[in-house]
């Protein structure tokens, strides 16, 4: 048990319950969690805490004029001590799925400390926690070598929760269009599929996620998705591009791309069989489909 305390700001109830019990795994039971900006000023004005994760996109007051706003608070109440004194009284870290290129610079100038991507793994989460928090007892080390835990936006299925007894499957969702996504999500969780889930809107960010580049770069390099399901009509690189690259990739193309598409077009399925994809169905998707692709990949039979 440790006596820090620590401020989680977040508006999403999933992700602030998520990110409690990763702090809680590490013996930090003083956390108090906030929805916005604005709570997290009123919470800091009326408390000492040793370290604040924020996210970057909230209502209110976002996470980018909230650390502007408490550094320059700092400042004020000291005005004796350099600003960049003031900039280490207060830890800030984001924590958020903002992958938008330039976005750790942009937290990083706005007066951040340190900047942590969904998901992250429980590892990368205490380090992070290590570096900052210079009390944090060596043989705590130790909780870094067990298995990872992604946080993500998605509710975890466990397999407890599940009707089938499989580990749970972390999935990569290319899908630009919201209202398909949303599908996807809903059905994963109807069908009892166990999994956590990571959603990207373009095929550019789908393989920087997966070569581990611009925004993604601080990304876990060994955690790669078990699954992936593209979408062809993608903004930046369409999927049957993402699919050559996929396949040029010696590690990347172990991983099963199931396509998700409205094309109904006989040519489009048959180029993406050619390219490598291990199935493809017809958007909107829905709970039987999806649960039968997780029998087909537990069978090693995905189609």
């Amino acid at each position: 048990m440790y006596d820090f305390s620590i401020l989680v700001v977040e508006d999403n109830a999933l992700n602030q319950r998520v990110t409690v019990s990763m702090l809680n795994m590490l013996g930090i039971r003083s956390i108090t969690s906030v929805s916005n900006g604005e709570e997290a000023l009123h919470a800091v004005a009326s408390k000492r805490y040793d370290l604040i994760l924020m996210d970057v996109v909230m209502p209110v007051m976002d996470g980018l004029e909230t650390p502007r706003k408490i550094r320059n608070q700092e400042a004020r109440n000291r005005p004796s001590v350099s600003s960049a004194d003031c900039f280490s009284n207060l830890l800030i870290v984001a924590l958020t799925d903002c992958c938008i290129p330039g976005k750790r610079e942009e937290c990083l100038l706005a007066g951040m400390n340190d900047f942590l991507l969904r998901p992250v793994s429980h590892p990368r989460f205490s380090e992070v926690l290590w570096k900052w928090l210079p009390k944090m007892m060596a043989h705590e080390r130790s909780l870094a070598d067990g298995s990872a835990s992604l946080i993500s936006v998605e509710k975890p299925i466990s397999p407890e929760e599940s009707s089938v007894n499989a580990p749970p499957l972390f999935i990569l969702l290319v899908e630009d269009e919201k209202c398909h996504a949303e599908i996807a999500r809903r059905s994963l969780i109807e069908a009892l599929v166990p999994h956590r889930l990571i959603h990207v809107e373009d095929g550019q960010a789908a393989l920087d996620y997966l070569h581990r580049e611009s925004c993604f770069k601080d990304v876990e390099s060994d955690v790669l998705p078990d699954l992936i399901f593209l979408d062809l009509h993608l903004p930046k690189v369409d999927g049957l591009e993402v699919l050559r690259r996929i396949q040029d990739n010696k590690n990347l193309r172990k991983i099963p791309t199931i396509v998700l598409t409205t094309s109904a077009n006989s040519s489009d399925k048959d180029i993406a069989y050619r390219l490598g994809a291990a199935g493809y169905h017809i958007k909107p998707v829905n709970s039987k489909s999806l649960k039968a692709i997780f029998d087909a990949r537990c069978k090693n039979d995905i189609c």
